[in-house]
């Protein structure tokens, strides 16, 4: 029995090892969740239905299915992968919640009502003019700022009214949400939050 029991353990911790946490969850309040592991530890973007999204970094509590991190306020929250696609989650201020993960990240062209709209030339209240491209499921964005320099980025759908993106050479990361009016509001990750508008040009 204690063998059975032992087996059953091992199979189920393997399962687990062989969908790493990382990609996209929803939690049950409603936020969405982004997840990127390594061996060093966990990295946790939250954004929230509404507010900005924040960034927390964790550490395994036992590699690769139990974390730890803290959150606003000093919050300690704990998350325990049940399942490959299950994560629950208590916290040291008496807050429980469940995460569970998104489906395989459709092909936004025919799944996301925006991706017609996202695609083509936006300006930004930065000053940067901004060209946006899509391809296999990819937010591809070229970018030229108000003094004329060029950079060149790389995205993806969060869900389906916001993405995510990168620029070379920059540690920074953008998170993009369509309003209600045709905008797209953009939030730094890292750089104090800052906050800047998209008005679509074309």
């Amino acid at each position: 029995m204690k063998f059975r029991v032992a087996l059953l353990m091992l199979l189920l911790a393997g399962s687990l090892l062989a969908q790493p946490l990382d990609g996209q969850w929803q939690s049950s309040s409603g936020a969405g969740i982004s997840i990127q592991t390594s061996q060093q530890g966990v990295t946790v973007t939250v954004t929230p239905t509404t507010g900005q999204a924040q960034t927390w970094y964790g550490r395994w509590l036992r590699q690769w299915d139990q974390f730890t991190y803290t959150a606003a306020n000093n919050e300690q929250v704990t998350g325990q992968a049940v399942t490959g696609d299950r994560i629950d989650l208590t916290s040291n201020k008496g807050n429980r919640y469940t995460w569970t993960r998104l489906a395989s990240q459709p092909n936004p062209q025919t799944s996301y009502d925006y991706a017609s709209r996202l695609q083509g030339r936006w300006f930004s209240t930065s000053g940067t003019t901004i060209d946006i491209t899509l391809q296999n499921g990819k937010i591809y964005v070229n970018a030229v700022g108000g003094n004329g320099t060029r950079y060149t980025g790389e995205g993806r759908w969060l869900d389906a009214t916001s993405f995510r993106y990168g620029i070379q050479g920059f540690q920074d990361e953008w998170v993009c949400t369509f309003l209600t009016d045709g905008r797209i509001k953009v939030i730094a990750t890292k750089s104090n939050s800052k906050v800047t508008y998209w008005t679509k040009q074309r």
